[in-house]
């Protein structure tokens, strides 16, 4: 299904930075055969989620954009039989494949190896909101994404990003992700995503459809097989979320960003983050036009009102020079932009 199919819309409204030019289209898509559909569409084709990672250019995109509002989720308590009807839901004559199934489309991952007894799986799709979901597992006292609960992208764009924070990843919980490649419906398992440290083997046409994540569980199960938490499991992992909560605000700007511009730094088995090393150059504060490195958190980079996408990226660009000079680092950046600069 298709709902809102616009033309020359400002991409502003379209990511976390509140900035960004015109694009010539628009499409909003809540199930596969609209995905499809669109697909179909002559000229060049940008798949997003929330934008969180996104820096629209000034000039806009001259192609289709394509918003992911496909946001279903099923807890797989029972078993895989929910699981294994996925197919019905996303084949509609596509071709499957998967090089760890038998059947064709790797219903079996579950039933070897994807999942231990104390876990239970999850089916998400690409468009659900990181947050959500984080929220649901907590209530049923399911561990594993606690991390995510203050990370406002989708499901989607945290397996293409690997995105993580506290020392949780989507690798880690990941079992497989289903894509649509070159027209087929693709199922990968978890080693087969290539995961890293911010980023993932995906491929750059790869249109993300949904993925099976393991959760904890540290409570029993009830004769249908459903996940029971104890009093005391979902309390500390209560205790978790709000913790995690709590240090997002204390440390990170309020108002309009992507988040992190920059990785961390790898330097032997060390992992400094970005930044330490843009503080040490003095750039804590400073601003051009209405773009600002936030005074609270130097690796972030905020729209206080009125900023442009050339602002941010002249922002970008004085950090990572700054940055060389002093210390002979490359700072490799997590925002990605898009159109023409």
């Amino acid at each position: 299904m298709i709902r809102r199919f616009e033309e020359n819309v400002p991409l502003s409204g379209y990511c976390t930075y509140r900035i960004g030019g015109k694009a010539r289209l628009v499409v909003n898509v809540f199930d596969f055969e609209g995905l499809r559909r669109v697909l179909e569409i002559d000229g060049k084709k940008l798949v997003i989620g929330r934008g969180s990672k996104l820096l629209f250019s000034d000039n806009g995109y001259d192609g289709t954009v394509l918003v992911m509002r496909m946001e279903r989720f099923w807890f797989l308590n029972g078993g895989d039989g929910l699981y294994s009807g996925l197919p019905k839901m996303y084949g509609n004559g596509l071709k499957f494949a998967c090089d760890k199934s038998s059947d064709g489309f790797g219903s079996n991952i579950l039933k070897h190896g994807g999942l231990r007894h104390d876990e239970v799986g999850v089916y998400a799709e690409s468009g659900v909101f990181l947050p959500t979901l984080s929220r649901a597992a907590c209530k049923k006292g399911l561990s594993g994404l606690e991390w995510a609960g203050g990370i406002p992208g989708t499901v989607g764009g945290a397996l293409k990003m690997n995105a993580g924070a506290f020392g949780g990843d989507m690798s880690q919980v990941v079992v497989c992700a289903d894509i649509l490649r070159e027209g087929r419906l693709v199922r990968l398992c978890a080693e087969d995503c290539g995961f890293g440290y911010r980023r993932s083997g995906f491929y750059k046409d790869d249109v993300i459809i949904g993925a099976v994540l393991k959760l904890d569980c540290s409570g029993h199960r009830d004769a249908l097989g459903d996940s029971v938490p104890n009093e005391s499991s979902l309390a500390k992992i209560e205790l978790l979320c709000s913790d995690y909560a709590a240090k997002r605000v204390a440390a990170q700007p309020s108002g309009f960003s992507c988040g992190s511009i920059f990785k961390s730094v790898s330097r032997g088995k060390e992992s400094i983050p970005a930044w330490r090393f843009i503080d040490m150059c003095g750039l804590r504060g400073i601003a051009v036009g209405g773009a600002q490195i936030s005074p609270k958190h130097a690796n972030f980079i905020v729209n206080n009102g009125g900023a442009c996408a050339a602002d941010v990226l002249a922002l970008i660009r004085t950090a990572r020079a700054e940055v060389f000079i002093k210390n002979r680092i490359v700072l490799d950046e997590e925002v990605i932009c898009i159109g023409e600069f």
